[in-house]
């Protein structure tokens, strides 16, 4: 029975799976204005669509189609294919048209769209045909503008103190593009920021804005949790976009009229900054009404549950007491309860553990593990507590009581007893689970009548360990001399760290394994010029970096060099590019550079 659940299951996924899109560029046209409508069907495999029967256009003019292209793309080894069958149209009169339903045949099952309906208004015939006659080399920033864009969203517009807000930055665009660059990431004043994985390649995909057909592909995705309260904001998203211009000729002529064909086109990049929305989030405080004495700030939906591996112990026996809270919010900023345990307990400080789920809701555990040691007889009691947290979708307050446990102490053996009342917790050594003890009894000591004569390595004996001790000494005081001046020990740990980096990287080249490569010659570098220019994360901008290595002296091409090697791992760490050959150059280009900033700031610097 399970496994033909299972069947069902999975035939109703790849049912699912597969479906026949209809899109098109715009919903609301001009009279007599030409645009496109668009069929797209996703498969795994091609070679089984067979026969797009096209669908009736209730009164549009087609021009041209079905005009039929195909992609594949392959994720994490996976493979996926896109055929798109496209018609040029226009609306010859005012009024409304409905666009039937198109069908495919996919491995002998028909797959359907839906209709779609479009509107035709009254327009001029300059405005309506303004993009097919206009040259585009007269294209201004504000049409690019209304076709290159990103967006800030949010899952909600109003939160309470310490409650999740999903923000989404997604990219809008109707032109071709060509290797985006991020120039400002946002700043998060007043939250607690957690990245939310979004996979290591962008996708880009179809979406219908206002009425028009864009290419989308989401930036970037992190999870807030307020810290304050009012209306509080986060600032925009920046991004150099290289938009792609097809120009056209103006001319009558035949011949160019020939050459207009796509193919004889000539094409030029305009670099665009693109900039998104600013985005206000309405932070509201937790309520004042009936606040557990326990609160301590937690927001979300916890459990909390404690164990005790032993009920019954002898006494000086090692005991673990746990504490676990488990559920949805800000695990980072969990404090955890407090234990009250009996005065006869010798307490370690707690291991605390912690499992962050990066997905769209952050959720995870978080641990206290307790060490504990009974030294006196009896039965012994670790008391209860209380655990409160704020529930937002519920909006009140949660109490969760924890029982006190009981444990058993035994007597256990003479030695054991005499040893519990002269031993502190300094005078035990811990191996794993298991409790030593210092020795009590008197060792057997033999005396030696007859002494030896002495070796020649006596005397040297006795001073190499002098020596070495000295040396360790100096060594230990040096370190901490700089461990107290943090910047300057940044600074000379600063090109050793850098190249274990590198090393990391040269690890990932040679597996072959992209986004750790660039991932790690990122690190490289930007932790190299933090620690050098003592430079704080936050304030880790291309301006701040670019002027801050002016004022130490060194080159525009130099500096041009650490802008561009930044630039290109933000966005190759996401490309789906695999050239070894790439990587070799753009690994021994990182390394002159860090080499050559090195012999210039390390120089100045004594």
């Amino acid at each position: 029975m399970e496994k033909l659940i299972l069947l069902v299951f999975f035939l109703a996924a790849n049912i699912f799976a597969q479906q026949l899109k209809v899109s098109a560029d715009k919903t609301t046209v001009s009279m007599n204005e030409r645009f496109q409508i668009y069929f797209e069907f996703n498969a795994e495999d091609l070679s089984g669509v067979k026969s797009f029967k096209p669908p009736k256009f209730g009164g549009l003019n087609v021009i041209s189609g079905p005009n039929q292209s195909s992609s594949m793309q392959i994720i994490n080894g996976r493979g996926s294919a896109t055929i798109n069958f496209s018609f040029i149209v226009f609306a010859p009169q005012i009024g409304k048209y409905t666009v039937g339903p198109a069908s495919i045949n996919y491995q002998g099952t028909e797959y359907t769209s839906y209709s779609l309906t479009i509107n035709a208004e009254k327009g001029n015939a300059q405005s309506s045909n303004q993009s097919s006659n206009s040259n585009s080399s007269d294209i201004s920033r504000e049409e690019i503008a209304k076709n290159v864009f990103i967006i800030t969203s949010s899952n909600k517009s109003s939160v309470y103190k310490g409650e999740q807000v999903t923000v989404t930055y997604k990219l809008y665009t109707r032109l071709d593009i060509s290797s985006p660059q991020i120039t400002k990431l946002p700043t998060y004043k007043d939250f607690w920021a957690e990245e939310i994985e979004t996979g290591n390649n962008i996708q880009l995909n179809i979406e219908m804005f206002k009425g028009e057909r864009y290419r989308t592909a989401v930036l970037k995705k992190v999870a807030l949790f307020p810290t304050a309260t009012g209306s509080l904001s986060v600032t925009p998203f920046e991004l150099n976009i290289p938009v792609i211009i097809t120009k056209k000729r103006n001319s009558r002529d035949i011949f160019d009229d020939f050459f207009n064909d796509p193919f004889f086109q000539r094409r030029e990049t305009v670099e665009y900054l693109a900039r998104s929305n600013k985005l206000n989030i309405n932070v509201k405080p937790l309520p004042l009404n009936n606040i557990p004495k326990s609160f301590k700030g937690a927001v979300g939906n916890y459990q909390l549950i404690t164990t005790l591996n032993k009920e019954k112990v002898e006494a000086n026996e090692s005991v673990n007491y746990k504490t676990n809270i488990t559920g949805i919010g800000n695990i980072k900023l969990l404090e955890m309860p407090e234990v009250k345990f009996p005065a006869t307990f010798d307490k370690y400080d707690p291991k605390i553990n912690e499992t962050i789920n990066n997905r769209e809701q952050i959720s995870g555990s978080k641990s206290a593990d307790y060490l504990i040691i009974p030294r006196a007889h009896g039965v012994m009691k670790i008391g209860g507590f209380e655990f409160s947290f704020f529930n937002p979708a519920t909006k009140s307050y949660v109490v969760i009581n924890v029982p006190e446990k009981t444990i058993e102490v035994k007597g256990g053996s003479t030695s054991n007893q005499l040893a519990s009342e002269n031993l502190s917790k300094e005078d035990v050594r811990l191996l794993s689970q298991d409790i030593r003890y210092i020795k009590l009894e008197n060792s057997s000591l033999v005396k030696r009548e007859n002494l030896q004569s002495i070796s020649k390595w006596f005397i040297p004996g006795l001073i190499i360990p002098v020596i070495v001790f000295l040396g360790l000494l100096l060594f230990v005081k040096q370190n901490e001399k700089l461990e107290s001046n943090a910047k300057l020990f940044k600074y000379l740990k600063a090109e050793k760290i850098a190249k274990k980096r590198l090393r990391e990287a040269e690890k990932a080249r040679i597996s072959n394994d992209h986004f750790v490569f660039y991932n790690e010659i990122e690190k490289a570098l930007q932790g190299y010029l933090e620690d050098k220019l003592e430079i704080a994360k936050s304030e880790f901008t291309k301006e701040f970096i670019s002027e801050n290595l002016s004022e130490k002296g060194i080159g525009i091409e130099n500096i041009n060099n650490v802008l561009e090697i930044l630039s290109t791992c933000e966005f190759m760490k996401y490309s789906p590019s695999n050239d070894k050959l790439i990587y070799a150059e753009f690994y021994q280009r990182t390394v002159k550079v860090i080499v050559g900033l090195e012999n210039i700031i390390g120089v100045k610097r004594k």
